[in-house]
């Protein structure tokens, strides 16, 4: 997977894409369903809650019955109408079945959506559950809110359920739980917002209470493309593997043998949230509560003195309490992950945050004043003496609207002695121009004979006119071809991987080739609650119980209100103070005219709906 990813990008950095596929698309079409919603709907009472065939609803309808699709070949469509289920779950679908389709419902309140695989047999392996797992399920322009737990829960051993044009917005829990031993799902161009907030009872959640968009526990190979991911209480999308959560009081909950494993996540939009990505996010948090069963090289509890690297305080996206003396940590494991195509935007702490192996940080628009990227593991670094390996950080594009003078590197959160092997390549300046912000290599329209005198190309921070050679290069409309219509970033500049070997220390400019390894040791615990994914932590849980803050609903000791450094807050602006990680941007510093407030602009891999 990794190596066709890998040939995508690189033929996607050698082509010259228009500007117009790099900006969001505000005329698309809204997602969630076609049928508008009424205001007043009545209550009525489908003839059986166990749905077959092809299954029509009623628009203008509210059904509290909780529907259960258990046959191949189901196809519902709502209409319009709403479910709200008024014993756990809205629908249901589950079994050893194939071929189903639910389409234009509202699904406010309850539970969410499940679907579940059947129950194991004696001797199965997880494969061979799989295989039994719901296959080819599409859920299409759906508006699921208001849930007391998770909006779209896919249970253990799920394989491919697809998720499109539809809106997950407002659930007490993250937005998409995709539970263990999953595999293959597709979340595309979907609204999942406001996500993780408040408890069933309405109390702000509050420090690791709070949930994400999109939660991806020890469960592999899925697809995350082209949704709008904003305003999530914890961040957009959170890669980890649970540590088998209150093993000895929950017989249900049991060991993780696989990890969140080979995930990408491509072409969305992250805002107006503490993270965007997070790549093993239970790596360095105190896990002391949750009571873990599986084991630790670690001899918990830990004295956090003894592990801190002093540079952690510079940055935002380290969401460190140091005023925590002990934690207790476990491993995590996310390795393989692929983050590209992406714009982050109005984060509050970390763009996107790597603490596992092999991450690929690609062709992202960044945009602000945020710590872009987080490299490092403070633990599995210094105690274990497993650096973060293999990060690649290229081929991005970044707008510091705080003013021309800012660089690449003086965004990065590189932590000394925590990385090795990061490679840190070809990453400039975005463009400013009438339409947002124009990655660099994209032009400004589609180049044809008719507009190339009038195109213009980004060249880090700069727009240029095109050459001629540009305008007559044939090579560039067959790699166009061969991308598709969704190709992403390019032009020139973005040549590809060749030639750019990793190398041991030495300042690195962040547009040449070259790698960047660390300094000493570092330090993230935070103070752990219980996790409240509504039994995403608890494999095989029906019960769905979602933990809560404290009656009180006073902060934890992890919260901001404990003394968690905000965004900004004493940051360094030289890069090598930063990390001593990177040196001076290569890029032409004075060439970005910042435009404060400028619509955002981002690209895409598809049309965006608004």
């Amino acid at each position: 997977m990794r190596t066709t990813m890998r040939t995508t990008m690189q033929t996607m950095m050698r082509t010259t894409i228009a500007g117009a596929a790099l900006l969001a698309a505000t005329a698309a079409t809204a997602r969630g369903p076609a049928v508008p919603a009424t205001a007043s709907p009545e209550r009525c009472t489908h003839p059986t809650s166990d749905l077959t065939g092809t299954v029509q609803l009623r628009r203008g309808c509210r059904y509290d019955q909780s529907f259960r699709i258990k046959a191949s070949g189901t196809t519902l469509d709502c209409g319009g109408a709403e479910l709200r289920g008024s014993d756990g779950y809205p629908l249901t679908i589950a079994g050893d079945i194939a071929d189903v389709t639910v389409q234009d419902c509202y699904v406010v309140g309850g539970n969410g959506i499940a679907v579940r695989a059947p129950n194991a047999r004696d001797g199965e392996t997880d494969d061979q559950l799989r295989a039994r797992a719901p296959r080819n399920v599409v859920l299409r322009r759906l508006d699921i809110r208001g849930s007391a737990n998770v909006g779209l829960y896919l249970h253990q051993h799920t394989r491919g359920v697809t998720l499109r044009e539809s809106v997950v917005e407002g659930n007490s829990s993250a937005g998409v739980y995709l539970a263990p031993y999953g595999r293959g799902h597709r979340l595309i161009d979907n609204r999942i917002a406001d996500n993780g907030h408040v408890t069933p009872e309405g109390r702000p959640r509050v420090g690791w209470y709070r949930r994400e968009g999109v939660a991806v526990d020890a469960s592999s190979e899925h697809l995350i493309e082209g949704n709008d991911i904003v305003d999530n209480a914890l961040g957009g999308v959170l890669l980890y593997k649970n540590c088998q959560e209150h093993a000895a009081e929950n017989p249900r909950s049991l060991p993780r043998t696989e990890h969140a494993r080979a995930v990408v996540v491509r072409g969305n939009r992250f805002a107006d949230e503490p993270f965007g990505v997070w790549v093993a996010a239970r790596q360095s948090r105190d896990l002391a509560q949750m009571e873990c069963g599986d084991p630790t090289p670690y001899d918990n509890p830990i004295l956090t003195a003894s592990v801190y690297h002093p540079t952690y305080r510079d940055f935002a996206s380290a969401y460190t309490n140091f005023e925590l003396p002990f934690v207790s940590v476990w491993p995590d494991f996310a390795e393989d992950a692929v983050v590209e195509g992406n714009t982050f935007e109005r984060i509050e702490r970390g763009g996107v945050r790597v603490e596992d192996d092999r991450a690929r940080v690609a062709s992202n628009l960044f945009i602000g004043d945020f710590d872009f990227i987080f490299v490092g593991a403070p633990f599995r670094a210094r105690l274990a003496g497993q650096p973060v390996q293999g990060t690649q950080i290229v081929d991005n594009s970044f707008a510091a609207t705080s003013g021309p003078a800012v660089t690449f590197a003086d965004r990065l959160a590189l932590i000394p002695d925590e990385h090795a092997g990061t490679t840190l390549a070809r990453n400039h300046r975005a463009c400013a121009f009438d339409r947002g912000w124009l990655r660099h290599g994209a032009t400004t329209t589609a180049v044809t004979p008719t507009t190339c005198g009038t195109a213009r190309r980004c060249d880090d921070g700069a727009l240029v006119p095109l050459s001629p050679a540009e305008c007559d290069d044939d090579d560039d409309d067959d790699d166009l071809a061969d991308a598709g219509p969704d190709t992403v970033d390019g032009g020139a500049g973005n040549d590809s991987d060749a030639g750019v070997d990793p190398v041991d220390a030495g300042a690195d400019d962040g547009a040449g080739g070259g790698a960047v390894d660390a300094g000493d040791g570092g330090g993230e615990p935070v103070d752990a609650g219980t996790d409240g994914a509504g039994g995403d932590d608890q494999a095989g849980d029906d019960d769905d119980d979602d933990a809560t803050p404290p009656a009180s609903g006073a902060p934890s000791a992890d919260d901001d209100a404990a003394g968690l450094r905000g965004d900004g807050d004493n940051r360094q602006e030289d890069g090598a103070a930063r990390g001593g990680s990177c040196g001076a941007d290569g890029g032409a510093a004075g060439r970005l005219t910042m435009v404060a407030g400028v619509a955002w602009a981002w690209a895409s891999r598809r049309r965006r709906r608004s």
